[in-house]
């Protein structure tokens, strides 16, 4: 698709439906995919605009018959795969006052501190509106967890902090766009709602059959269950600081 740090390529899959599908190459790891694959279970827990995922296996057959697959090394092996929509990437204000599900964005600026998506902000890449539905959705998580693309379980293990602390760069150009729409006395009332109601169980589930071949091991499993365990267990003491940042929210934290 020649953007993106990933090299994503547009593929047609058996069940008819077209993905963007990342897979293991030279510039794009197991843990990358994992940082996907992660990020689209929360999403999908907590009822966030987010388009349809799949694993989904890439034969050494089709590698061999795509030249530009072969030189950028990609390994037959499951991959991350988002289904394709016909939109834009680049959103701006005219476009956020059309969208049909306004409601969505508090729920969305509270996800990306739940997995520390600080990739949001500024990159134009990581928001995306649906012409079909005109909905504003969320893609591209390769660089969660404080921007790691690969990260070791040290790494992830120091993004846990008490209190946790929202995200450095929320003055970014694409957050100034939502201020407006985390307003009045309780936008955040219904992403809390579902965060509160996540169980161990759910968050258990997240870590479940994960591709061998991207290369996950127990460490790296046991530490980004303990940050994203963190996270929602303090989900709290993110409000007062997101207050101060979106200041049209004039009730209690």
């Amino acid at each position: 698709m020649r953007n993106g740090t990933t090299n994503p390529f547009s593929v047609k899959c058996d069940d008819g439906a077209t993905y963007v599908l990342k897979g293991i190459n030279q510039d794009c790891s197991g843990k990358t995919l994992f940082n996907e694959w992660i990020s689209y279970r929360l999403a999908v827990l907590l009822d966030l605009p987010i388009p349809k995922c799949e694993i989904v296996w890439l034969p050494n057959e089709q590698i061999k018959s795509n030249f530009v697959m072969n030189q950028l090394e990609f390994k037959e092996c499951y991959c991350f795969a988002s289904e394709y929509m016909i939109g834009s990437t680049r959103i701006n204000p005219i476009m956020l006052k059309t969208i049909t599900n306004p409601k969505d964005i508090p729920g969305i600026v509270l996800f990306d501190q739940l997995i520390i998506n600080d990739d949001r902000t500024t990159n134009d890449g990581n928001f995306y509106y649906d012409k079909k539905t005109k909905r504003l959705m969320i893609i591209d998580h390769s660089h969660i967890f404080g921007g790691w693309q690969d990260w070791t379980p040290n790494q992830i293990m120091n993004c846990i902090t008490m209190p946790p602390t929202v995200l450095s760069n929320l003055s970014g150009k694409n957050y100034m766009y939502l201020r407006d729409y985390i307003n009045g006395n309780s936008p955040f009332d219904t992403i809390i709602k579902k965060i509160a109601s996540i169980s161990n169980e759910e968050i258990s589930g997240l870590f479940q059959n994960i591709p061998i071949e991207w290369g996950i091991n127990e460490d790296d499993i046991n530490a980004v269950k303990s940050l994203i365990k963190h996270q929602i267990g303090h989900y709290k003491e993110l409000l007062p600081q997101l207050k101060d940042v979106f200041t049209q929210w004039k009730g209690a934290c």
